[in-house]
């Protein structure tokens, strides 16, 4: 009976991890620029992917204030651990000068990052006192961060990769993705008495990470921990991050916060010298890590190295894409 029952739990808990591997969609790995050239530590390919269309909007009498959000992007590139440190680099772990115990590795110089972007932003917010009867208008205002269909490149930080031989479990600290990138804005302040509108246009160059590029924010996207098995020599991580879009607004005397939800994937396909790095846009180990793996004993080094694929069509210029995103704008 003893049998029967671990063989139905272990069947579940089979059909359980499948289920919820198989809910999240394929991840294809984009062609990048660099050609890693470490040929010790680890090594691999990671991909962010954004996708968020929502909005928030709230008015009581002339108080008005609300935000819309459209991101469609993508953030590439590569973890190269070359770097054996001994010991554990997590803080306060049991006994962490164990070198037997603890595989930890770090990366070595600058590391770079490319990224696609197209965001547009609305925002309404109240002028005057907030709070109270005392709103004199309105600012309406459009901001576009694009890199018009060109990767942007940037750099990559923070990410190492800690495992525990005697627990059996390897700890990652995730990548960073940052760059710059210039904002557009334009819009108008709208007073009510005397009736007057005053334009509004600006650009700002400045520096952003994957996520603060739009008003979006994360929790408990540090590190990445799961089992490690003796002799593995291949990490595969399908995530995906929750996100969410805050509005602060004015309720009488209270504030309130309001909120949307959305996510962001993740894939990381990390590898162990020696390296056979999986062909740009192989997407079987993004939701079939046991494909992967009887891959890997025969897959060749990529030797294709070329700047990555942009979209077929040209975006639109700055002036152009003012024009599309007011009307689309006006129609929502």
């Amino acid at each position: 009976m003893k049998k029967i029952i671990l063989l139905l739990l272990t069947g579940n808990l089979s059909l359980f991890m499948l289920a919820q591997t198989a809910a999240l969609p394929e991840m294809k790995l984009p062609e990048t620029v660099h050609k890693p050239t470490i040929t010790k530590g680890w090594m691999g390919q990671y991909v962010y992917e954004l996708h968020f269309n929502d909005s928030i909007y709230y008015k009581n009498g002339n108080y008005e204030k609300g935000i819309r959000v459209r991101a469609d992007n993508t953030y590439t590139g590569y973890i190269e651990f070359p770097t054996e440190v001994k010991g554990a680099i997590r803080s306060n772990q049991p006994d962490k000068n164990n070198t037997t115990r603890y595989e930890s590795w770090i990366g070595s110089g600058t590391h770079n990052s490319w990224s696609l972007i197209n965001d547009t932003i609305k925002r309404t917010a109240p002028l005057g006192v907030m709070g109270s009867t005392s709103v004199t208008g309105k600012v309406q205002t459009i901001s576009v961060f694009s890199s018009d269909g060109n990767w942007v490149k940037g750099w990559m930080n923070n990410a190492d990769l800690q495992i525990d031989h005697t627990e059996k479990k390897y700890s990652l600290a995730i990548p960073v993705v940052t760059f710059d990138m210039e904002e557009n804005t334009w819009g108008e302040e709208v007073y009510f008495k005397p009736s007057k509108k005053v334009p509004v246009s600006r650009k700002n160059k400045q520096s952003c990470n994957y996520i603060s590029i739009v008003p979006l924010s994360e929790s408990d996207w540090n590190f990445v921990e799961d089992i490690f098995r003796d002799n593995q020599n291949e990490i595969i991580i399908r995530k995906r991050i929750p996100l969410s879009l805050g509005l602060e607004v004015e309720k009488g005397n209270a504030t309130s916060l309001l909120t949307k939800k959305g996510y962001m994937d993740f894939y990381l396909d990390l590898r162990k010298a020696p390296f056979n790095v999986p062909e740009t846009g192989n997407n079987a180990a993004a939701t079939n890590p046991t494909a992967a793996a009887a891959e890997l004993e025969q897959q060749k080094p990529n030797e294709v190295n070329s700047v990555p694929e942009k979209p077929a069509k040209k975006k639109a210029g700055i002036g152009a894409l003012k024009n599309k995103v007011n009307s689309i704008i006006r129609n929502n």
